[in-house]
């Protein structure tokens, strides 16, 4: 890893001097991502070049998204509307590049690496709510310190489950097994790469066996499992891959299409969705945590942030009783 150079950073000079490789008609989205930048800095000013292009790569992104659809200003590009079209194609160009092999899906149409969907999305969002206050991104926690993948409203899960239903074959799988490993039980990443014979029965119910942990499926989600797992061998993978590294859980949520103008399936947001709905029913912290595979409070303090508030006198009453009321 290469050092960040000594001194103060100075970022006017750095992003005049600022030329991405590989940007197709950077002339005609210069102007605007130095002017988006400049807005940026100038309220939130970056102490170093790599959190300088953390900004600068999104903003060029979108504005090469958004180049040739309507006219380049601040107000246009950074609003809930122009991301969601621009997630919506991102997620279009991740199942194609999917379909192509791993190794497209691992690349991005540079041929590098590319930031996870969630990842973009976050850093526009927060670009977005600097420099165009009025785009629509609704109200921010106050307590939210650091960024945090904002798990699924309620209106959101419906709308994946419901499309899930569409789809067809290994995709219709691939989205079968996400809503049950990501909603159902908060597993994402390595994980994810369940198989049938991790997945045990009881009169209690349906647990994962998941790194030496035990994760109790939420019951709505247990008709899916049990239908999955009618349908696999005991070594099966429920995502139906063999492929057992993390990038095949993303290659499988891109596979998986969603109804246009939904949201897109992301195997982080689920995984925080499940540890917010938990958080929310009263569920102890030690047990959270040792199901969730946690090892410090730092994700939960985060996710804490979208709890919602509870009224004064419920509040009230709850704190008065303590630990009377177990």
């Amino acid at each position: 890893m290469n050092a960040e150079p000594e001194g103060a950073f100075d970022w006017a000079p750095w992003l005049e001097g600022y030329k991405p490789k590989q940007v197709q008609d950077w002339a005609g989205i210069e102007s605007f991502v130095r002017d988006a930048a400049s807005a940026y800095f100038a309220a939130k000013p970056s102490k170093t070049k790599s959190a300088a292009l953390a900004v600068v790569r999104p903003i060029v992104d979108i504005a090469a998204f958004q180049h040739g659809r309507a006219k380049l200003t601040i107000r246009t590009v950074f609003t809930t509307v122009t991301l969601q079209q621009f997630d919506k194609e991102r997620g279009r160009a991740a199942r194609q590049a999917a379909d192509a092999g791993p190794k497209a899906a691992r690349t991005g149409t540079l041929g590098k690496r590319e930031a996870s969907s969630g990842t973009k999305h976050s850093h526009l969002v927060r670009i977005g709510r600097v420099v165009n206050p009025g785009g629509g991104w609704g109200p921010e926690p106050a307590t939210h310190r650091r960024f945090v993948t904002q798990p699924y409203a309620p209106h959101e899960i419906a709308w994946l489950e419901d499309s899930v239903t569409r789809n067809e074959g290994l995709a219709r799988v691939n989205g079968e097994a996400l809503l049950v490993l990501g909603l159902g039980a908060g597993l994402a990443g390595r994980d994810a790469l369940v198989r049938a014979r991790d997945c045990q029965l009881s009169a209690l119910g349906i647990e994962i066996t998941v790194d030496g942990r035990h994760v109790p499926v939420l019951a709505r989600y247990e008709g899916r499992l049990l239908n999955l797992l009618e349908h696999a061998e005991p070594d099966d993978i429920l995502l139906g891959s063999q492929a057992r590294n993390k990038n095949a859980v993303n290659a499988a949520a891109a596979r998986v299409k969603i109804a246009e103008g939904g949201p897109a399936l992301e195997p982080g947001r689920m995984r925080n969705t499940w540890i917010l709905e938990h958080l929310a029913a009263g569920v102890d912290v030690k047990v959270l945590m040792r199901a969730a595979g946690l090892k410090t409070l730092t994700p939960i303090s985060d996710l804490a942030a979208f709890l919602p508030d509870l009224p004064h006198n419920d509040a009230f009453a709850m704190l008065r009783r303590g630990g009377e009321s177990r």
